[in-house]
């Protein structure tokens, strides 16, 4: 299936990357290109298509609102919280603080989990 429709979505949907500055933005956003693009690929039918980027989109928005209570919002309970709903196995406090590193480790966590 053409990704192209979700693609050009990505640059309409500001609650995407919500909170974080341009680079660990760049990072999520670019990642979504990417599993949008893969993804979608083997995919015939529009109905699948839309559930499987629908998904990625959610995906996104979940990681970027962690990324943002982890190294933005100060508060570990909802950091905590955000990290367990996302499947996170590493301790909080294992992951980096800095908001472009973690955006990193996050999608690369995503790609070796969807491998």
């Amino acid at each position: 299936m053409d990704a192209t429709p979700y693609l050009e979505q990505i640059a309409d949907d500001e609650g995407l990357t919500d909170g974080l500055a341009d680079d660990e933005a760049t990072v999520l956003l670019r990642w979504l290109r990417a599993r949008l693009a893969k993804d979608l690929a083997p995919i015939k039918d529009a109905v699948t298509g839309d559930k499987a980027a629908k998904k990625l989109f959610e995906r996104t928005r979940a990681i970027a609102k962690f990324i943002d209570s982890r190294c933005y919002g100060g508060d570990e309970k909802a950091a905590e919280a955000r990290r367990l709903a996302l499947g996170l196995k590493d301790p909080l406090a294992s992951l980096p603080d800095d908001a472009v590193a973690l955006a990193m480790k996050l999608t690369a966590g995503e790609d070796a989990a969807h491998a």
